[in-house]
């Protein structure tokens, strides 16, 4: 009997202590954590000012323009470059681009989806960077049956 009462308190103890260290989603608490992935990134940015804003979502018109992983988008040469591989109804505008750069990250399909984790400097004097997402997913979700494309897109300020 006195095992049984030390057995159960050794549990009690370590289920009080967490366990669980697995990351949380922020846009919805029912997420189940799944990996984490990084992102290089070499950009002039301040690092502690990365926001993720909502997801940037091509249809099936943009289903041929190339599927890179990871954008980075510094300066409007670069926007345009980009739309240039896009269809004209699915081409996307970045605001503020003088003072920003933004950075779309391809999202796993439906259920999943990717929140900012952060961001470390790897060399910062030289403006590189690790970004860090978590993907996250639902059970029992219904997905479209419209093939898109979705990236999570995240912003920083320019130094």
């Amino acid at each position: 009997m006195k095992n049984l009462f030390l057995l159960t308190a050794v549990v009690l103890l370590l289920a009080s202590c967490g366990g669980d260290n697995q990351p949380t989603s922020t846009i919805n608490p029912d997420g189940i954590f799944v990996a984490q992935h990084d992102y290089q990134l070499s950009a002039d940015i301040d690092p502690t000012t990365m926001s993720q804003l909502l997801s940037e979502n091509f249809g099936y018109d943009a289903l041929s323009f190339p599927t890179e992983e990871f954008y980075s988008i510094t300066s409007q040469g670069e926007l345009d470059l980009f739309n240039q591989q896009l269809p004209v109804n699915e081409q996307i505008s970045l605001p503020d681009l003088d003072s920003h750069s933004y950075f779309l990250t391809r999202s796993p399909a439906c259920p999943n989806w990717f929140e900012l984790a952060g961001v470390q400097p790897v060399n910062q004097a030289a403006g590189e960077f690790t970004m860090t997402v978590n993907e996250f997913t639902l059970t029992g979700v219904a997905c479209p049956a419209v093939i898109e494309k979705i990236y999570s897109v995240c912003m920083a300020e320019k130094f």
